[in-house]
């Protein structure tokens, strides 16, 4: 058990001392053997050679047998060893060059883009960005950022001018036909009121209000009296036809694509034009806009609508019906968030102008990163090393070199009984 937790230079330096022992015997029992007195030559001076190389291999890290000079030199010299091991690993392995070189073989684009692909890394992006605007949305300062977004809003809604604002309406009006739509949905509500029977009462009322107020004097007032009489002049009647006439054009108004629809829409259009190259009336816009602005309650309607979203989406995780609202709104979040990002990738793997851009970004960050990380390679290369004992260091050292070192003390005994040969037959051949 003993001989195999040797290692071969330490058994090849036993051997070694054996064989002395042995020759010494021979030579003792044949002192006239020019062969026995050879291979004591040869044996002692492997002997000696496998010695002195144990003894300069162990001087590097311990003292071989307590000598104190010139022994254990690595703890001796540990500051130093460190030092050039940091220089070692800052200028050589994370050398400039070096760095540059391996980063220009690397296409970083195209692996970024291959990453961001899988679909285990696109869920987990979406799922780290919904947790981070749920972060985001608990923390804020719900007050401030009321106030911030009605300034900006405010700030933004100052620098419209009406033309621009009617014309953007104009614009949403006619996208997917909501001007029609509009005029429809109108055009039906007030048919239901005029076709309320109460609606030929209060026409009827309007009209005889409005014939006895224009009735200036007594023979006004007495022709209407003798028109009534003889009904010449029916209210009842004027009011039926008032109404079946509305109703006619408010049912023509609600016909998608009717004459009278085109027309009415051509003519709103029209008088908004004229209306907006009106200066008064770009006057009057502009200083309701300010009204409007100045006395809308913009900052507590944000605020109430964020602490909404708060309670709701972010706190009360098991609410009446949200339980089942919440996890269909994340569920569909990500959908999108997934699709956008598929999307932009295809558009990304498509257009080269783009690639050649990201791949500059990425490379000067990895580039940059990797200069500024030499430093703190050294940091971390130097505190490791510190915080190693003597007998750590030794081992790591020795631990990477090991066969080396067992190689140069077994030559040592090899090229000793070589040379020891080689001297006693020159002192042979001298005598």
């Amino acid at each position: 058990m003993f001989w195999r937790s040797w290692n071969k230079a330490d058994r090849t330096l036993l051997l070694a001392a054996v064989i002395f022992f042995l020759a010494l015997a021979l030579v003792i029992a044949y002192p006239k053997s020019l062969l026995a007195r050879g291979f004591l030559a040869c044996s002692e001076a492997a002997l000696v050679g496998g010695i002195a190389d144990w003894f300069a291999v162990t001087a590097l890290f311990k003292k071989p047998l307590g000598f104190p000079w010139h022994t254990a030199l690595l703890p001796r010299r540990r500051e130093s060893f460190i030092e050039a091991s940091v220089t070692l690993v800052q200028k050589e392995f994370f050398s400039r060059r070096k760095i540059f070189q391996a980063l220009q073989h690397i296409d970083l684009a195209a692996r970024l883009i291959d990453y961001l692909r899988r679909e285990a890394v696109q869920e987990r992006l979406v799922s780290q960005f919904l947790h981070y605007v749920r972060s985001f949305a608990m923390h804020i300062d719900r007050e401030q950022q009321a106030k911030a977004f009605a300034d900006e809003m405010r700030s933004e809604l100052k620098k419209t001018r009406p033309e621009e604002m009617f014309s953007l309406i104009g614009r949403w009006m006619r996208d997917d036909e909501r001007d029609h739509v509009l005029v429809a949905r109108a055009a039906q509500f007030f048919a239901e009121k005029v076709a309320d029977p109460g609606f030929s009462k209060k026409v009827e009322e309007v009209l005889f209000s409005y014939a006895k107020e224009n009735a200036k004097n007594a023979w006004d007032r007495l022709l209407l009296g003798i028109g009534q009489m003889t009904d010449v002049v029916n209210f009842a009647d004027l009011a039926q036809l008032v109404r079946h006439q509305a109703l006619y054009v408010l049912t023509e108004l609600m016909e998608k694509d009717s004459a009278l629809q085109k027309e009415f829409l051509a003519l709103c259009y029209a008088k908004a034009e004229e209306l907006c190259t009106d200066q008064d009336f770009c006057d009057f816009s502009l200083e309701l806009r300010d009204a409007l602005l100045a006395g809308l309650p913009l900052e507590e309607a944000i605020e109430r609508s964020l602490a909404f979203v708060q309670k709701h989406f972010f706190l009360m995780r098991r609410t009446r019906g949200l339980d089942v609202v919440l996890p269909m709104l994340r569920e569909n979040f990500s959908a999108v968030l997934v699709e956008e990002l598929r999307r932009t990738l295809v558009l990304v793997g498509e257009d080269e102008k783009m690639q050649r851009a990201i791949d500059r970004l990425l490379y000067d960050l990895a580039a940059r990163s990797a200069l500024a990380g030499q430093d703190l390679v050294a940091v971390i290369v130097r505190d490791v090393l510190s915080r190693l004992t003597d007998e750590q260091l030794n081992h790591l050292v020795y631990d990477k070199v090991e066969p080396d070192l067992l190689w140069i003390r077994m030559n040592g005994s090899i090229v000793g009984a070589g040379i020891g040969l080689i001297i006693f037959v020159l002192l042979q051949l001298v005598h």
